[in-house]
């Protein structure tokens, strides 16, 4: 896997929006409804805590499209194949400006395909970014992401009993910028701090007021 792997990935779903929502269409058994600044679901471990928002939650039943609300599908499996948050109203009634996100699973590896921008029911979108994430053991160990302005990040996960304990991030922007994080788990609860080159730790999650 390498950045040129998800650039060919990248030119073959660009345009590919109408084909996943036909497939999601066809593959969706159940629905769930979530809540929050940002998702509850991500393919990234820790993609809201590490910069700095508590992840959504899924709710108990069912909701309508609103602010801070995200609607995902499942397969027959329970696996959630698509997720569709709603970013802003427009005129027309009951339509939305909304992203979706498309998620394949495999047994050793998942890929997510990022949709964005797009009005109602409309068919036409352009892919925004790629994730593809490699699974050991169930676990994602390392995933890469290329957007559509050719941002390139690595991030490789360190897991002990189970958890993780230390991500690194690799992000090719203009420049090659590396970034590492420490959790410290407690029960359900998870601390992050970001230890940079010079020595100097920086909480990242929960975020000091």
């Amino acid at each position: 896997m390498n950045r040129e792997y998800l650039q060919n990935i990248f030119k073959e779903k660009k345009s590919a929006y109408p084909d996943f929502v036909k497939q999601v269409q066809k593959e969706s058994a159940t629905e769930q409804w979530g809540a929050g600044v940002l998702g509850a679901y991500h393919l990234a471990p820790y993609a809201s805590e590490l910069i700095g928002h508590q992840p959504g939650k899924m709710l108990k039943g069912p909701s309508t499209p609103a602010k801070n609300r995200y609607q995902y599908f499942l397969d027959k499996e329970g696996g959630i194949i698509c997720s569709i948050t709603y970013n802003k109203a427009i005129p027309a009634p009951d339509n939305w400006i909304h992203t979706d996100e498309f998620f394949e699973h495999d047994a050793d590896h998942a890929i997510s395909y990022k949709f964005s921008s797009i009005g109602g029911a409309d068919l036409v979108a352009d892919l925004e970014r790629v994730t593809y994430a490699t699974l050991e053991r169930g676990q994602i160990t390392k995933t890469y992401s290329l957007s559509d302005e050719n941002e390139y990040v690595e991030t490789d996960y360190q897991y002990q009993d189970g958890k993780v304990i230390k991500i690194e991030q690799k992000m090719w922007y203009e420049i090659l910028y590396i970034r590492n994080f420490e959790l410290e788990h407690d029960g359900d609860e998870v601390r992050i701090i970001e230890r940079k080159a010079d020595g100097h730790v920086k909480q990242i999650y929960p975020e000091l007021t």
